[in-house]
């Protein structure tokens, strides 16, 4: 039985747990040391520390890398760059040779509030925005278990096995996307990444066409890519969209294009902070099963 629980946000249904019945029973576990992060603008902000200074960074699970960080603390941190190793960043147009490209700098040790992750290899970015300094992406979190707790805006990386309520298998697609598979319009939906830095929801639109997913009108955003191509999109309303047993009424999903991976899949879409916002998310990478309550 679906029992509506009171969160953030409007119209959200939860499977409750039932302290009565052990079959159901809330996990409970050692307090973990965490570090609060900022919501802004539905972008996750979390406190770093790299040689000893204090930096802002976006926690981004849709960043296959292990971060970047803004051009301007490179030399101030003194980091060292690695030889030979560069990446060219675009977006979704022109010809990718002739996208920028970017130097690859090692971090001896970044400290996530009072986690420490070693070696991490970060790309210098020449336009970085004005709210973080750099960005942590999945190739540094996959290091660890990480729980992402929406509710109290705390973030750790347990040492040992947690669980929470609620569970649903991902696919760790080239050790780089989180993807789970959604119900929409009680239709199965799979290869939807899971997206901390995601300030919005996102569907592909032959995906939207297929469930007949309705454009809400008047509504619209422009999408922007690393290069500064712009697109205007619509959004279209889902009227149930679940992820295992978390389910949400009225989902508003930004139609967008996705391509091919180069590593033979599509994606479908993007569950960002609309979703996961107002809950607890713990990233178990080992077992490649996402947890929430």
């Amino acid at each position: 039985m679906l029992i509506p629980r009171t969160v953030v946000r409007p119209a959200l249904y939860v499977l409750s747990c039932v302290s009565l019945i052990a079959a159901t029973s809330c996990a409970h576990s050692p307090k973990q040391p965490s570090s609060t992060f900022d919501l802004e603008a539905g972008k996750l902000i979390v406190p770093v520390t790299i040689n000893g200074k204090k930096l802002r960074f976006m926690l981004d699970t849709g960043d296959k890398s292990d971060g970047s960080i803004c051009s301007e603390h490179v030399s101030a941190l003194n980091l060292t760059e690695i030889p030979g190793k560069a990446v060219r960043v675009g977006g979704w147009g022109g010809n990718k040779k002739e996208w920028p490209l970017r130097h690859f700098y090692s971090a001896h040790e970044v400290k996530i509030g009072t986690s420490s992750f070693q070696q991490v290899e970060l790309i210098e970015e020449q336009s970085c925005s004005s709210n973080f300094d750099g960005v942590i992406g999945i190739g540094t979190l996959k290091q660890r278990r990480t729980l992402i707790d929406y509710v109290s805006h705390q973030i750790s990386f347990p040492d040992h096995e947690v669980t929470l309520t609620y569970s649903v298998p991902f696919v760790f697609q080239n050790e780089s996307d989180i993807l789970v598979t959604a119900k929409i319009e009680q239709a199965d939906a799979s290869n939807f990444l899971l997206d901390t830095g995601a300030s919005l929801n996102h569907i592909s639109k032959e995906l939207g066409v297929q469930l007949g997913l309705k454009t809400i009108a008047g509504k619209s955003v422009e999408i922007r890519d690393l290069l500064g191509n712009s697109e205007q999109t619509s959004f279209l309303s889902a009227n149930n969209f679940c992820l295992g047993a978390l389910c949400r009424r009225n989902v508003e999903l930004v139609a967008g294009q996705f391509h091919q991976n180069r590593k033979s899949y599509k994606r479908s879409g993007i569950l960002g902070t609309p979703f996961l916002d107002g809950h607890r998310w713990l990233i178990d990478f080992s077992k490649k099963v996402l947890f929430y309550e």
